[in-house]
């Protein structure tokens, strides 16, 4: 499957998959193939090691498939080289799952030298322990890994979508169910993604961006349920929620989601209509 959001793949899936996703000590001991080879593996350690090495292999063939090719071709290559990423970076989270899942709830000396020791594992294949919330910890690439490897070389689409999820992945937009960045912010990816549908409305990627936005606007417009951004005791808008509508609508009159804002600003009563049109499963 081509998939150009890191972020909802890999985020999402280890946020709400990883308790599902246990590794035996049989599982961990079988050879493990991917993408048409064979890893060996023996402990989880042993494990996550091999698939580092698979992940440096990986961009390595990529970046020397590169030389010389077309835009298309380049698409291709980038298609093969996240699949087979998020390949072996599924592996990496199942193999650590059980001490990822409470990585950063405690600051225990013996927690923070096994966090040392896994960064320093993974450093070298360009990733990163990512705090998730809730004292979970996720193993993905860092945020401008695919971006430098192919601005300028892909399709426009391609290279606008990778450039998108490289800015956004800097910051966990959610945790704990709340919206851990500023309305604004949280308002600007909306616009991101509106404006590249309508740019590439026929792009491979227009099913997962249409995903994202829709994600995104449910939560600018509506908030989560630990940051509603109209209060269910009192029926207030919450005042930086209000702050950031009120320059929204100065600075992207044109945008579709305006609409909605304009509604929620006008009567917060109106909230249950907007719900109605942005309600999202995510």
């Amino acid at each position: 499957m081509r998939e150009i959001f890191p972020a909802l793949l890999i985020s999402l899936t280890f946020v709400t998959g990883c308790k599902k996703q246990e590794v035996s000590a049989e599982t961990v001991g079988q050879d493990t193939p991917i993408h048409g080879e064979t890893i060996q593996a023996g402990t989880a350690e042993d494990s996550t090691v091999l698939f580092v090495a698979q992940i440096v292999k990986n961009k390595k063939e990529a970046l020397a498939q590169l030389k010389g090719v077309s835009t298309e071709k380049a698409n291709k290559i980038y298609d093969k080289l996240f699949s087979s990423n998020v390949e072996a970076l599924t592996a990496i989270n199942n193999f650590e799952g059980s001490f990822l899942e409470t990585a950063h709830a405690t600051d225990e000396p013996a927690k923070e030298k096994r966090l040392k020791v896994l960064e320093n594992k993974i450093k070298p294949a360009g990733l990163e322990l990512w705090d998730i919330g809730e004292g979970m910890a996720i193993v993905r690439n860092v945020p401008d890994y695919y971006k430098k490897i192919f601005s300028g070389k892909v399709t426009a689409d391609y290279d606008e979508g990778i450039s998108i999820v490289a800015y956004e992945e800097k910051e966990l937009w959610e945790a704990d169910a709340a919206v851990s960045i500023p309305w604004k912010d949280l308002g600007e990816r909306v616009v991101a993604w509106e404006n590249f549908i309508k740019k590439y409305p026929k792009s491979e990627f227009r099913k997962e961006a249409e995903d994202t936005y829709k994600m995104y606007r449910y939560a600018f417009l509506l908030g989560l349920d630990n940051t509603p951004v109209i209060d269910f005791s009192n029926n207030q808008m919450d005042a930086e929620a209000r702050k950031a509508f009120t320059a929204f609508v100065k600075n992207h009159p044109e945008s579709e989601t305006t609409t909605y804002v304009k509604m929620l600003l006008e009567d917060v009563n109106n909230k249950d209509k907007v719900a109605e049109v942005v309600r999202t499963n995510f």
